[in-house]
Formats: structure tokens, sequence, C-alpha cells
């Protein structure tokens, strides 16, 4: 994940020290949260945008970090038995089709599905391990960001950071804006 913190305050003509001030946090963390070397928690991020009058995902780069050259891009292969070996690693562009495709790459095999089915089962995994680390039903925490609508307007769009998070981090990000959100309804 890759933020644009640095991007909105240069686009908004503010300093990274008046941010600092507003946030509570020094200098050297926000400097090191613009220049991307660390990644703000789930709730210094919402703290962030509240600041800057955005909207969380507009902080979060859609840009990957290893952009792969669009004449070296892979495609999706009909037959599972093709091999593609010019990148080190495999990478799978997500596919706009319905049907579950194969691809092969130095023999592992790789199922391409819909992103939509890979963000809902983050969110399960998202449920699970806040239920876990509350100590309660996955049912209740499920209600909880139901009535909150955390789901819709905080994991999803926010897919693409929250995920490369540890499973312990989310469960700790997930149930302090939960409860910020919360308290955000009662007052």
């Amino acid at each position: 994940m890759r933020n644009r913190i640095k991007e909105l305050l240069d686009n908004k003509g503010i300093s990274q020290t008046w941010l600092a001030k507003k946030l509570g946090k020094s200098f050297r963390t926000v400097n090191m949260y613009c220049s991307n070397t660390i990644q703000p928690p789930a709730k210094a991020l919402e703290e962030i945008a509240h600041i800057l009058d955005v909207d969380l995902p507009e902080l979060l780069s859609k840009e990957k970090k290893y952009p792969i050259p669009e004449d070296k891009e892979p495609s999706l292969l009909k037959e599972p038995s093709a091999t593609y070996h010019t990148l080190p690693k495999p990478v799978i562009k997500p596919s706009a089709y319905s049907k579950v495709k194969y691809l092969i790459i130095d023999d592992l095999k790789f199922i391409d599905v819909p992103k939509e089915q890979v963000i809902m089962s983050f969110v399960s995994t998202c449920i699970e391990a806040a239920a876990r680390t509350a100590k309660c039903s996955y049912e209740a925490i499920y209600k909880r960001m139901k009535k909150v609508r955390l789901i819709e307007n905080y994991i999803y769009p926010c897919y693409d950071g929250l995920h490369t998070e540890s499973r312990e981090n989310l469960a700790v990000d997930i149930l302090e804006c939960l409860e910020m959100w919360e308290k955000r309804m009662n007052n």
C-alpha cells in the first residue's frame, strides 16, 4: 500500500509540520508517513482524511508498487497447460470475465477470480479477526459494523491498503475504527 498524503499536502499548500501539530505526532512520524517509509494506522488515516477534507480512499494510492509494462503483462491463457516465464515472480492481473480462468507460471497453478470475491473474502477475514480480538461472536461484530456502515464505507474502499496489514494489526485497527464510528454515531 502506498498513501498520497504528501501529494495531497502539496496540492493544498499545507506543510508536514502543520499536519504533525494537528495530529499530535512528531514531524519525523508524519514525514515517514509522507515518504511511505511507514504507513499510518487506520485511526491516523481517518484523522488525516478528516483534516485534509478528503475521503479515506483518496489517501490511498491504487498504483501498484511494481507496475508491469503493458507489453510484458500476462494475458489469461485459455489452456491450463500453458506457461509464462518472462516475469521473475507470479503476477496475475484481475480479470473482467466472470468465468474462472487458470494461469500456470513456473509449475504453479493460479486461479483468477473476480476482485469482488477476493474483497468479500477479505471482509469476512476482518470480521473474524475483530471478533476473536474482541472475544465476541462474529455475528455481534458484523451487526456493529453493519450499523455504522463500516464495511461499505471503510473496509471495502480501503481494501488495497488494509489487506497488507497483519491479521493482528488489522483486528486492532478495525476495532479502533469501529469504536470511533460508534461514538460518532451516538453523538
